[in-house]
């Protein structure tokens, strides 16, 4: 019994105090609720994530434009297989490989805005392990290299994000001025739609204050015979009206009073009590002075200025695409050996230029891109490409140009082609249409070409 009587009064003891307990009260002007809107409401907050992205994009693309420190490496690469090998009578055989590999290179490059190529300095060291047969090491270093790479005639995409990036920044700030100007806007509406629910309200409760009154007064004067029976139900319609107006304010205050909550970021136990302003800010505003602002703040003046340079540069991509050529450079010194120090003791020079021609071509309708790159032995391809003659597929054809080392690199087998002729080709035209490959010109050491057609099995 003393066990009950003991939860009992815990029970009570705990109860009371959350019964009477009372909700905050909050008194609330308008600028309070305009800079609460600001900093607390969902939209403020979408509107802020939206300038920190834009930001940070704007802030990568700076990145862009400063030196770049790269390293890459490759610790280790293993290799125990067996790879193609073409004898010196043309046939190919299989030999087996078992050989330990490591590189690494450290970088410094710069991209050059003004004229959209990469200038680099490089370092690199490889090293080459046999496992099987003739146990060696082998280093080779490049101490030092200074590398370009240049589009000639393509479009320059640094010079274009140079004028579209800050544009694109500058119509996100001018974004979230807007949505916070429409977050304040919002803030003063549900604040005087609070403000107009607490006077019909009171207005509400007037009234009904004054048909009770009304309705007594009928009552009494029924009683004595000086109204009729219709007048007190009239009076008593009015009161039951009364109170249906005084609900109905009850709900619109309770929606405003949701409505202000939510964008401020209240707790619903939170009762908001609103001070109304006492004086109208003044603003003295002139035509040339509403249009600055606009063209400085507003979105629609900067999103037609990046949608109009956007526009541009895709022109500028349909003809740098027509035409391509890329410049390759590389200087620098090089050393091999097979100990460390001895890569580094003897250097030799180390020189590399390479030259990237692209055209838009049609064959037979089929749009193609010809890719010619001229080194030393290949100095360049002068072909009309009028005996290209391609089966008709469904797949777009591809015209390529390969080495002959690189073809028998990827175990590509001419059956129809002489190993003489394939000894002595610096350079091969090769054209793909689905599966089937076709050699179409080749271009000998001494100027003349032939054509064939030999499928590459």
């Amino acid at each position: 019994m003393k066990l009950k009587q003991f939860f009992l009064y815990t029970a009570l003891s705990v109860s009371v105090p959350l019964s009477g307990a009372e909700a905050e009260e909050l008194h609330l002007t308008l600028e309070d609720a305009i800079s609460r809107a600001r900093v607390s409401s969902v939209d403020a907050a979408v509107a802020l994530d939206e300038l920190k992205t834009s930001y940070w994009e704007y802030r990568s693309y700076r990145a862009e434009l400063l030196p770049e420190v790269n390293f890459s490496a490759t610790i280790p690469a293993y290799h125990r297989q067996y790879s193609p090998y073409m004898n010196g009578n043309g046939s190919y055989s299989f030999v087996r490989n078992n050989y330990l590999q490591m590189n690494g290179e450290v970088s410094l490059s710069q991209n050059i805005w003004l004229t959209g190529g990469k200038v680099s300095l490089n370092t690199s060291l490889d090293f080459f392990r046999q496992l099987d047969g003739e146990k060696y090491n082998r280093f080779m270093s490049i101490p030092v290299a200074l590398t370009l790479s240049q589009p000639i005639f393509g479009v320059n995409n640094i010079k274009w994000n140079r004028r579209i990036e800050p544009v694109r920044y500058s119509e996100a700030k001018a974004a979230y001025l807007s949505a916070s100007e429409e977050v304040a806007i919002k803030a003063i509406s549900y604040y005087f739609q609070l403000l107009m629910a607490d006077e019909n309200r009171q207005i509400a409760l007037q009234n009904l204050d004054n048909a009770k009154k009304l309705y007594e007064v009928a009552k009494e004067k029924r009683k004595i015979g000086r109204i009729s029976g219709n007048d007190l139900l009239q009076m008593e319609l009015n009161l039951l009206n009364a109170e249906s107006e005084l609900t109905e304010c009850e709900s619109s205050r309770k929606s405003s009073m949701f409505q202000l909550r939510t964008l401020l970021d209240i707790n619903e136990d939170t009762y908001i009590t609103l001070l109304p302003p006492t004086s109208t800010p003044k603003a003295d505003i002139t035509y040339e002075d509403a249009l600055q602002k606009a063209l400085e703040r507003n979105k629609l003046a900067a999103n037609i200025r990046r949608r109009q340079l956007e526009a541009d540069y895709e022109v500028a991509k349909a003809k740098g695409n027509m035409r391509q050529i890329s410049l390759f450079a590389q200087i620098g010194y090089t050393g091999t050996d097979r100990r460390f120090g001895g890569a580094y003791s003897t250097l030799k020079d180390n020189q590399v230029f390479v030259r990237v021609f692209g055209k838009e071509i049609i064959i037979r309708g089929f749009p193609m891109n010809l890719y010619l790159t001229a080194d030393r032995k290949f100095k360049g391809y002068t072909g009309s490409g009028r005996d290209v003659r391609l089966h008709c597929t469904d797949n777009h054809p591809v015209i390529c140009i390969a080495s002959k080392s690189s073809l028998a690199d990827m175990g590509y087998v001419f059956p129809n082609l002489q190993s003489a002729d394939l000894h002595f080709c610096p350079a091969v035209i090769v054209v793909t249409v689905g599966q089937h490959i076709y050699l179409l010109r080749t271009t000998y050491s001494d100027g003349s070409t032939t054509t064939k057609k030999v499928a590459i099995k």
